[in-house]
């Protein structure tokens, strides 16, 4: 593990970490968050520098989560 911490993933609080195989060669960017019961990873990997690359991040942040309970602070919509 070379990085990780708290990262905001579609609008919810998840985890986020950088880490390498044990020689260097293949990078990962690991993503986590939690929407009602269930718990979901993201992962990408490629070679050296991947997990902080534009493509990397661009898979991250096309990940949407559909149903479950909305985004913590979101407001509720009413229907009338």
């Amino acid at each position: 593990m070379r990085n990780k911490g708290a990262k905001t993933i579609d609008e919810r609080p998840g985890y986020e970490a950088i880490a390498e195989d044990g020689r260097g060669k293949l990078n990962h960017l690991v993503d986590l968050v939690a929407n009602g019961d269930r718990v979901y990873m993201l992962v990408s990997a490629g070679p050296k520098g991947h997990a902080k690359s534009d493509g990397a991040e661009r898979f991250r942040d096309s990940f949407r989560l559909l149903g479950g309970p909305p985004p913590p602070g979101a407001a509720s919509a009413s229907v009338e």
